[in-house]
């Protein structure tokens, strides 16, 4: 199966759902104590949980996110996206945020909070050359580093590792 083509929640796999040079990328800058929040849950939210301390994911789909949420690990949490990214507000401080969910549309206010990462944060931004949210990209420029950009399959599958300054 082409890793690019999406799964059934029955049959979720637990890998992301990212080009495999981007999942290289990941999974050599994550570390066994990061907080990590996700926009959007799947395999990735399964693949993360076994890397790092904690893993919160907000999810628009009721049904992915009982799905998710029956085979998440303890260190999981999957959340109704209607809860963020007002979980910035509350003060705490993640290490990477992960931004793939739907609506696109809401990627924007994610892209807009993922500043308040804790210092020196990663912002993980899949499909990162939609025209959506060029507008929060330009911003995020101006206060994240662009460290890394996976290769481009198709129009938009490209994936963008941005460190927070």
């Amino acid at each position: 199966m082409e890793w690019w083509k999406p799964s059934k929640p029955g049959e979720v796999r637990d890998t992301p759902w990212l080009h495999p040079d981007a999942i290289a990328y990941l999974d050599g800058i994550l570390s066994p104590d990061f907080t990590v929040i996700e926009h959007g849950s799947g395999g990735s939210t399964l693949w993360l949980a076994e890397r790092v301390k904690l893993v919160w994911a907000f999810e628009s789909d009721p049904d992915w996110q009982a799905v998710i949420s029956k085979r998440a690990r303890t260190n999981t949490k999957v959340f109704s996206a209607d809860a963020a990214p007002a979980i910035f507000e509350r003060g705490m401080q993640f290490d990477l945020v992960l931004i793939d969910g739907e609506p696109l549309e809401a990627r924007c206010a994610w892209i807009e909070a993922a500043p308040k990462l804790a210092p020196r944060g990663w912002v993980v931004l899949d499909n990162a050359n939609r025209p959506q949210y060029a507008a929060q990209r330009a911003t995020l420029s101006q206060l994240a580093e662009l460290e890394y950009r996976s290769p481009l399959v198709g129009n938009y599958l490209l994936t963008e590792f941005w460190r927070v300054k």
